[in-house]
């Protein structure tokens, strides 16, 4: 099989079981992200963990942690550091949640540098 038909296959797979797994469940730590956001956030970092090129098949969100809470309540930005043990390794992702003034929330999703 092509690489590049393994790696779209990997996602599909992450994405789906994340999608089913993650209907109710609460993540470790203290996100203020609501469960869709949870979801969503979650969904983005596996989706990034899938294109690691390590053969660590076990990973999954330890900890979540408030790194710079909103300054208005909850009508700003804030930013979370989200821990992912992949096979015994700690990962960090930086997670930025951005209200918008249509409504919803927009979820960013980066490696913690």
């Amino acid at each position: 099989m092509p690489l590049i038909r393994l790696q779209l296959l990997l996602v599909f797979v992450a994405m789906f079981t994340i999608a089913c797994a993650s209907k109710s469940v609460q993540l470790p730590g203290n996100t203020m992200a609501d469960q869709v956001l949870q979801r969503d956030a979650a969904q983005f970092i596996m989706l990034l963990e899938s294109a690691e090129q390590s053969r660590c098949a076990q990973r999954k969100i330890v900890n979540t942690e408030v790194k710079e809470p909103p300054a208005d309540g909850g009508k700003d930005p804030w930013v979370e550091r989200w821990t992912v043990d992949r096979c015994g390794s700690l990962v960090y992702y930086r997670v930025r949640f951005t209200p918008s003034s249509g409504g919803g929330t927009d979820v960013a999703v980066t490696l913690w540098e």
